[in-house]
């Protein structure tokens, strides 16, 4: 087995809609290709698409709306850009440095089920961000003993991730 560890897990891509709609371009483009090597080739009767769309582009005049449409092509190719260099989101939290990962939601839930394990605790909410998690807790007695055992609970529990995660909890009494 290799000692390197394993790349972090990301999300999309910001560009991922970019190249959707170039692939979808890019398909038209090869349709009009064929027909027109069709048109030429005998195979498909009428006028030639690109021969068609040169005739109206030969008719147009410069008009006052086409400096407003390239500003506005400047600028759609501009965010298409900043898209491309645009860094995946993170989405995973390593645990030690073996090259393991766990999303955020799981880390949520390691420290809801640890906070539940407290005497006391009737139940635990929690949510993780990408370096807090954030718990919920809803206990019987005396919440500041709980509130300590919860912290160290769940400081135990999540001690394993790389960097471990700042803990914001409130107990809530219940009745």
């Amino acid at each position: 087995m290799s000692n390197e560890t394993a790349k972090r897990p990301t999300g999309t891509a910001a560009v991922a809609p970019v190249g959707i709609l170039a692939a979808v371009a890019t398909v038209a483009l090869g349709v009009v290709g064929v027909h027109d090597a069709l048109q030429a080739a005998g195979a498909v009767r009428g006028p030639s698409w690109t021969e068609w769309l040169a005739g109206r582009l030969e008719t147009i005049q410069p008009g006052g709306w086409m400096i407003p449409a390239g500003i506005i092509a400047v600028v759609v190719g501009l965010l298409f850009l900043v898209a491309a260099l645009k860094p995946r989101r993170v989405t995973h939290s390593a645990v030690g440095r073996d090259g393991v990962w766990i999303r955020r939601r799981d880390i949520a839930r390691l420290a809801a089920e640890s906070a539940e394990s407290v005497d006391s605790v009737v139940s635990a909410t929690a949510k993780s961000r990408r370096r807090t998690v954030r718990l919920t807790v809803r206990a019987t007695g005396d919440t500041d003993r709980v509130a300590t055992d919860v912290d160290t609970t769940v400081r135990e529990r999540l001690a394993v991730l790389s960097p471990p995660p700042r803990i914001r909890r409130r107990v809530v009494e219940e009745h």
